[in-house]
């Protein structure tokens, strides 16, 4: 119900780790589902969003659903997540997964936000990210994770797009 909800409000997209959904809310070692949304304040009013921590720039919320306080990261265009022009054109390409009922992000912004998350954000890539990323390209099916390849890679890509790196 709430993804028909958003589905019909607001220009989101569920950034990742989306497959246990609608039935599970977690995948593996992840305990929130990550949003990306046009309007942080809608989504928040919307989905009746309660803060976890009180800090201004936490984007931590619990979202009620069947009665449980389930964490969701909330993100929104302008919040240099990712680069806003990235961000809106996440958005505007989006595609709606009919199996879930979701928005999801295009093949390849999913590609290189996986790898911008990992090597940017996190600075390493999770084994379940790789698997991911080799899903999307099976090219990298029989090769070594190499980390200075992969900068090469995304750094390519965000220049070509004219995106630039940026910290939350």
């Amino acid at each position: 119900e709430l993804f028909y909800v958003l589905n019909n409000t607001l220009s989101y997209v569920v950034m990742r780790n989306w497959s246990p959904l609608p039935d599970d809310y977690f995948f593996k070692s992840h305990g929130d589902i990550d949003i990306m949304v046009d309007s942080f304040r809608d989504a928040v009013w919307i989905t009746k969003a309660e803060k976890i921590f009180q800090e201004p720039h936490r984007v931590h919320m619990n979202i009620k659903i069947n009665n449980k306080n389930i964490p969701f990261d909330i993100r929104n265009v302008g919040d240099d997540y990712y680069d806003e022009k990235w961000q809106n054109n996440i958005l505007l390409n989006r595609v709606f997964d009919e199996t879930r009922s979701i928005f999801i992000p295009s093949k390849e912004d999913y590609f290189y936000m996986l790898l911008y998350h990992g090597l940017i954000q996190k600075w390493k890539i999770k084994n379940e990210y790789i698997d991911e990323l080799v899903k999307i390209i099976p090219e990298f099916q029989n090769t070594r994770f190499d980390y200075d390849e992969m900068n090469k890679v995304l750094g390519s890509y965000l220049n070509y797009k004219k995106y630039k790196v940026t910290k939350a």
